[in-house]
């Protein structure tokens, strides 16, 4: 145990058990190392293009306040959420999900957006 003095004005010191000591306060911890991991790269993805978080946030339509949480790892993003953070930063979705320098098999496209493919066979109509 500690002394220390006494906010009363008594002549003995005070002790203070462990227990009831003060402690720093250390931040948040992430909740999620996948939430970590995105939130780091959004972070990235945005200091590379020289942007503050609120312009982010204003480009996005994503607010300020869930912008930091998610780069902070604290909360989960929707894929909607996800999807508007990505079109701002001007990166597919898919950077998000997986290391893109051991991966580049695969790409997010829009409904309606990819290539029509016609197969010989293929029944007529089907696309």
């Amino acid at each position: 145990m500690t002394l220390s003095p006494s906010p009363l004005p008594t002549l003995r010191p005070t002790r203070i058990p462990p227990a009831a000591r003060p402690r720093a306060k250390a931040g948040p911890a992430p909740r999620d190392l996948s939430m970590a991991a995105i939130g780091a790269q959004i972070k990235a993805l945005r200091a590379a293009i020289e942007i503050s978080g609120g312009e982010l946030a204003g480009r996005s339509g994503v607010s300020a306040s869930m912008l930091s949480r998610i780069e902070r790892g604290l909360v989960s993003p929707s894929v909607q959420t996800l999807e508007r953070i990505s079109n701002a930063l001007d990166v597919p979705i898919s950077r998000f999900f997986a290391d893109q320098v051991d991966r580049k098999d695969f790409s997010h496209v829009r409904a309606g957006k990819g290539l029509k493919v016609h197969r010989q066979g293929a029944v007529d109509g089907y696309e």
